[in-house]
């Protein structure tokens, strides 16, 4: 059955516009047949897998609050690098965060609500409908489709639901003109690289609590939050601090009932650990950790309980 109209969530409605980038790098062949091949696949692959990701191909019609799934279709870019010598490796090593985006089809603070603006963009993800697990969900289908090519029509377990806004309807259109934004703001980003040993040996000096799992996200996270705290304890001339640590927890398996396995859309909420620092108590990462395991269970019983 074919949809026309995708009604966004009350989830969707109170988010920003934002431009979503993922990259993925790969070797490439070294035929230059081979290379339009490739390209081929994945164009055709994608096509395969469109219809059943259906709003990503209409536009996002804000004055009415809906996406018109009128299969306009998504903007496919495909780029060639003029140095043929550029390595692989040591691009990606010695490459500013910057610069990556020298290599998006869009820059990631260009916005724009108009009724032609696409809703995907391949080099670059834009997505105003879908959060992060839900663009996982797409990349592990046309991932699928590719493999399976040249014979369409594979199986693809992945079929995605888009139910949030029955359950979680939406309030409606808000007054205003559609964002438009292009402008280049300059916020000083670096860029930190943990190996698997480093992140086990941070693990292992930590005090697991009974039923409690330290991930390696939130160990990282604690590693780098100690040292921003630090930094801006030290700025402020070792003064009394508060600190803020968001989460976005993903609240697919989470729910009662539980929702669709594959429920695509914007699906998560926030958590919020608070911290305050002084001379005389110094937080810790393990501090850091546990509380920021405690948000999120304190999230679960004040929204679902």
């Amino acid at each position: 059955m074919k949809i026309n109209i995708y009604k966004i969530s009350f989830l969707d409605e109170h988010l920003p516009p934002v431009n979503t980038r993922t990259i993925f790098f790969y070797y490439p062949t070294l035929s230059n047949n081979r290379k339009q091949q490739n390209v081929l696949q994945l164009a055709e692959s994608l096509s395969e897998i469109l219809p059943k990701f259906y709003p990503l191909v209409g536009r996002y019609i804000k004055n009415d609050g809906f996406v018109d799934c009128s299969d306009q279709g998504v903007e496919f870019v495909e780029a060639q690098v003029v140095d043929d010598d550029v390595d692989f490796n040591n691009l990606v090593s010695k490459m500013e965060m910057e610069e990556l985006n020298n290599i998006l089809s869009r820059t990631p603070h260009q916005i724009d609500e108009s009724p032609t603006d696409p809703l995907l963009s391949i080099q670059v993800t834009e997505f105003k409908i879908f959060d992060g697990y839900s663009f996982g969900m797409f990349v592990d289908a046309w991932s699928t489709a590719n493999n399976n090519h040249p014979n369409p029509g594979g199986e693809i377990k992945i079929c995605p639901s888009f139910d949030l806004a029955t359950l979680f309807p939406g309030y409606g259109p808000r007054p205003g003109p559609p964002v438009t934004r292009a402008y280049r703001p300059s916020p000083i980003v670096k860029k930190f690289s943990f190996n698997k040993d480093a992140i086990t040996s941070a693990r292992s000096k930590l005090i697991t609590r009974p039923n409690n799992y330290y991930s390696r996200v939130r160990v990282v996270s604690a590693v780098l939050a100690k040292a921003l705290m630090r930094v801006d304890r030290a700025k402020h001339g070792g003064k009394s601090r508060t600190y803020l640590i968001c989460q976005a927890v993903n609240m697919r398996g989470r729910t009662n009932p539980l929702m669709h396995k594959y429920s695509c859309g914007n699906f998560a909420l926030m958590s919020v650990a608070q911290f305050s620092e002084t001379r005389e108590n110094v937080i810790g990462v393990q501090e850091l950790v546990d509380n920021m395991g405690d948000s999120v269970i304190r999230l679960m019983h004040t929204s679902y309980e």
